[in-house]
């Protein structure tokens, strides 16, 4: 299980906020009871460096279908009853199963597995913003090289998510080189 000192304060020390949602609401749409207690009690912060962006569940939280009925769209998707809960910057939507707790990316009408539980999600993005940190406050690349530097994160991922994408050219892969410009 995730820390929540630990969760929260590697989001604060960048003054990133972390939203949660409301128990009777999440209730209602999500029946993974332990997804529901990780978006009351922890929550999803508003951005992972500056290329995930998630969606402010503390107004509620939405279906894909929804949000594309609120910019206008009227394409149907197989997707449609997931929740959204943030966008990538080129890497699509990023959805929640509500009912299993796995997240997705949907791009161009495919989708793409990122973990295969809500809570190896925010652990490995809790991860992310830790080394985020450590790289603004040592103000010095990775070492020994970037490759491994990304390889040592996937090969960290497999262990926690074994059925979490980390070969290369994979959603953790590209996400990884994008945020850490390598």
């Amino acid at each position: 299980m995730i820390d929540p000192v630990e969760y929260l304060e590697a989001f604060s020390y960048e003054g990133i906020d972390v939203r949660r949602g409301s128990r009777p609401q999440l209730a209602a749409r999500v029946s993974d009871e332990m997804v529901t207690t990780l978006l009351f009690e922890l929550g999803i912060p508003k951005q992972l460096g500056d290329d995930l962006f998630f969606l402010d569940i503390s107004r509620g939280i939405k279906t894909l279908k929804e949000v594309r009925e609120e910019a206008g769209g009227e394409n149907r998707s197989k997707l449609d009853d997931l929740l959204y809960i943030g966008a990538g910057i080129g890497s699509g939507v990023i959805l929640l199963d509500g009912s299993t707790g796995e997240v997705i990316s949907w791009t161009d009408e495919s989708t793409q597995p990122i973990n295969t539980h809500f809570q190896f999600f925010l652990d490995f993005i809790c991860q992310i913003q830790k080394q985020i940190n450590d790289f603004e406050e040592t103000e010095s690349p990775p070492s020994p090289s970037f490759d491994e530097f990304i390889q040592r994160f996937l090969r960290n991922l497999a262990s926690t998510d074994p059925g979490a994408p980390t070969q290369v050219n994979g959603y953790w892969d590209q996400m990884l080189r994008t945020i850490f410009d390598a």
